[in-house]
C-alpha cells in the first residue's frame, strides 16, 4: 500500500470512528454491538464512543480477531495478555471447547466487569479467570505503575515520561500465570504494547508448552536495549516458532512441532 493510500485509509477510519457515530451505534444497538459473530457489551461509561464505532465498523482489533477465528485451536487453554474490554476474549471464548480455560490479564481494573460479561455472553462453556495485573520483567517489585489510556487501546506499563500518579497494579509474568493456574499446553494471545519483549528475552522457558502465539508486536526497549518488530519475530523463530500468518505488526506464530489451528 502506498503512503498516500495508507493516509487515506487512516483518515477514512478516523471519520467513521467519530464519537458521534459511536454514540449513534450505541443507541441503535442498546450498547450491545454485533462484531464478527459475537455481541460485545459496551454498556459502561469507561467505553469511549470512538471504541463503539470501531467495534461497529469491525476495525477494533480486526487482525487479532481475524486470526483468532482462523487459527485458534479449540482444544488448548488460552492465556490472553491485555484483554481490555473483551472483544478478542469473546471470540476466543466462542471457539474454546467447554473443557478448556481462558485466563485473561488486564491492568485496568475498571474494565474487569465488562470483560467478564463479554466472555460469559459469548462463551461455549469454557471456564475463565480474570487477573488484574501487568506483565513486566524490568523490576522485582510486586506492583508496577500502569497508564490507563482514555481510548482503551494503548493502556500499558507506565514509562519515565508518564505521570507519577499512575495506579499501581500487581506485576505478573507468563511463568507465574502458568504455575498459578496449572496450565500445560496452551495458546498465547497478546497485545501488551511492547512488554512482550520481556517474555521473549527473560521468560522464554514459559513458551516451551506454547502451541500457538497470536500477538501484536511493537517496537520497544527492554533493559536498555531497543527491539524492532522484526527483532522480536526473529527471536521467536530462534526459540522454535515459525510465522504462519501476518498482518503488519500482528503475527501468528506456531511452534515448529505443531501445524496450528484451522
Amino acid at each position: 500500500m502506498s503512503g498516500r493510500a495508507l493516509r487515506l485509509k487512516i483518515f477514512t477510519a478516523s471519520q467513521l470512528c467519530h464519537p458521534a457515530i459511536g454514540a449513534l451505534a450505541g443507541t441503535l444497538f442498546h450498547d450491545q454491538i454485533p462484531n464478527r459473530g459475537c455481541v460485545i457489551d459496551v454498556a459502561d461509561s469507561v467505553v469511549p464512543p470512538s471504541a463503539k464505532a470501531s467495534l461497529f465498523w469491525r476495525f477494533y482489533e480486526s487482525a487479532e480477531i481475524r486470526f483468532v477465528r482462523r487459527y485458534l485451536p479449540p482444544d488448548a487453554d488460552v492465556i490472553e495478555l491485555g484483554a481490555s474490554l473483551g472483544a478478542v476474549s469473546a471470540q476466543i471464548a466462542k471457539r474454546l471447547n467447554p473443557d478448556r480455560r481462558l485466563i485473561c490479564v488486564e491492568g485496568n481494573a475498571a474494565l474487569l466487569p465488562l470483560l467478564d460479561r463479554n466472555i460469559r455472553r459469548n462463551s461455549r462453556g469454557a471456564a475463565h479467570h480474570l487477573v488484574i495485573g501487568a506483565v513486566d520483567y524490568s523490576t522485582a517489585q510486586n506492583r508496577v505503575p500502569f497508564r490507563v489510556d482514555e481510548q482503551l487501546i494503548f493502556s500499558r506499563l507506565a514509562g519515565a515520561a508518564d505521570p507519577a500518579d499512575c495506579p499501581l497494579v500487581p506485576r505478573v509474568t507468563l511463568a507465574s500465570l502458568l504455575a498459578e493456574h496449572g496450565v500445560g499446553e496452551y495458546t498465547l494471545v497478546s497485545d501488551i504494547e511492547g512488554a512482550e519483549a520481556g517474555i521473549i528475552e527473560a521468560d522464554a522457558g514459559a513458551l516451551a508448552n506454547c502451541r500457538l502465539v497470536i500477538a501484536e508486536l511493537h517496537d520497544c526497549r527492554f533493559l536498555g536495549r531497543r527491539f524492532t518488530i522484526e527483532d522480536l519475530v526473529g527471536a521467536m523463530q530462534h526459540r522454535g516458532f515459525r510465522v504462519v500468518d501476518r498482518h503488519g505488526a500482528v503475527c501468528v506464530l506456531a511452534r515448529v512441532a505443531h501445524r496450528g489451528g484451522t
